[in-house]
């Protein structure tokens, strides 16, 4: 029988290799795109929910945005819970010690420079990663919501912060619908250009105001606006108002169903 005589220091060697000591304190902060130099304090707790990350950094010499003045001078700290996606295993938030400073020349308090956030409570990261995933055709903004923690409404708004899709360009024939809007603070409805031949959407508008579509046609060229044909809508009297003034050689065409 073989029997084991590892001296102490191999005892100790073997304990530290672990998978937690694989993971120093500087790789997990470069998980939050921060060097060791700029963090005050650094620490990990694990909760039912899931992991806690809790930072402070360091303090430093600041400029007053309001009179320009360079100060030290912290007044109070706030704690700032931001969702962050550094993995989909488990839930991580971190708990961001915020310090606010105070200038003493003109006695304005401003926060520190905020480097996980773009001013939300998503971190930099999430909002990356929702982009990148929300490029895939099959993705939903459930599915990507459950993946990163955070709910669908969030993942619909940085969709509509972030992705600007530009329009097509405007067909021979071109239908203009309304749908209600569930969530515009322009107005009740938002408005669908629509090529009535293909079927494809051109652009949506937020707004149905005859001000808004004014303003939104009128920035298009007039020799694309010329090439237009036919525009089919309801009876709404706005859109044969704006037809008639930013389509020149367009036919208004009344849809039948909208009489039914």
């Amino acid at each position: 029988m073989k029997t084991s005589n590892n001296s102490p220091s191999d005892k100790e060697a073997a304990k530290n290799d672990t998978p937690n000591a694989l993971i120093s304190d500087s790789d997990l902060l470069k998980f939050f795109n921060l060097e060791r130099e700029n963090v005050k304090d650094f620490s990990i707790t694990h909760r039912k929910d899931g992991m806690y990350v809790n930072i402070t950094l360091n303090k430093d010499w600041v400029q007053c945005p309001v009179c320009g003045h360079t100060t030290s001078r912290v007044k109070d700290y706030t704690d700032k819970k931001i969702t962050h996606s550094v993995m989909t295993t488990t839930n991580c938030y971190i708990i961001y010690h915020a310090r606010r400073y105070q200038c003493p020349h003109c006695k304005k308090t401003f926060y520190e420079n905020n480097p996980f956030t773009f001013g939300g409570r998503l971190s930099v990261a999430t909002v990356f990663n929702v982009l990148r995933d929300l490029k895939s055709p099959n993705a939903t903004f459930t599915d990507v919501a459950r993946r990163y923690g955070i709910s669908a409404t969030s993942v619909i708004n940085i969709f509509d912060r972030h992705v600007h899709i530009s329009r097509r360009q405007l067909p021979e024939c071109l239908a203009l619908d309304e749908v209600y809007a569930f969530k515009s603070h322009d107005s009740n409805y938002v408005c669908v250009i629509v090529d009535y031949l293909d079927k494809k959407i051109v652009d949506v508008l937020p707004s149905r105001r005859k001000y808004d579509l004014l303003n939104y046609f009128m920035l298009i060229p007039q020799e694309e606006r010329n090439k237009v044909k036919y525009v089919s809508f309801d009876m709404w009297e706005t859109y044969r108002i704006i037809t008639k003034h930013v389509f020149p050689n367009a036919v208004c065409i009344t849809d039948p169903m909208a009489s039914t």
